[in-house]
């Protein structure tokens, strides 16, 4: 029996496919289709700004309130974040000054579209049943003073615990507070 030519070249390209098909299935080739019509899009990496900012904390404490200049990182563009840090370390400055006694953080800061509003909702209630009427307002007053150094258009905050609204019998927390406080500056 004679061999074709038709043979012996069927042979060979089935032994360069086969040799072909093990290659890429052991990713030694590697093939891209390019003919399907989605667009790609590659996420570039984008830098995110932070800068320095210098910003002032209120408390009350022993009837008048204090002050104190910090530096955090503040990061461009998020400013829901950037209150976040804020209203943590403000409660880590009323914790180390012994105003809170149990650990209070923020659970999340939510921004109204027109960024005028900030929803806060804490972890838990601040502990202050046995506190004057006074003295809840000067926490509160506190944590807007400070809220308001930081430049941000912030004109209302909107106080909850657990995402609602926090329960009290002196102070009515069911509607937004305004950022400028209530007492007159000195």
């Amino acid at each position: 029996m004679k061999k074709s030519p038709i043979v012996f070249a069927f042979t060979i390209l089935c032994c360069f496919a086969g040799a072909l098909f093990f290659l890429i299935q052991r990713k030694w080739i590697i093939i891209q289709w390019t003919f399907h019509t989605e667009p790609h899009e590659i996420a570039l990496a984008k830098k995110e700004t932070v800068l320095k900012k210098e910003l002032t904390f209120y408390w009350w404490k022993k009837e008048k309130f204090h002050a104190e200049k910090t530096i955090l990182v503040w990061r461009h563009d998020k400013n829901a974040d950037n209150i976040k840090q804020v209203i943590n370390t403000w409660l880590g400055y009323l914790k180390s000054e012994k105003i809170l006694e149990p650990v209070i953080t923020i659970e999340s800061v939510v921004l109204s579209p027109s960024a005028q509003e900030a929803f806060l909702s804490f972890n838990q209630a601040f502990p202050w049943k046995e506190w004057s009427i006074h003295k809840k307002l000067m926490l509160v007053e506190g944590l807007c003073k400070t809220l308001k150094s930081t430049g941000l258009p912030l004109k209302f905050v909107t106080f909850l615990v657990n995402h609602e609204p926090i329960i009290d019998d002196h102070l009515d927390f069911s509607h937004p507070w305004s950022i400028d406080g209530f007492t007159e500056e000195e």
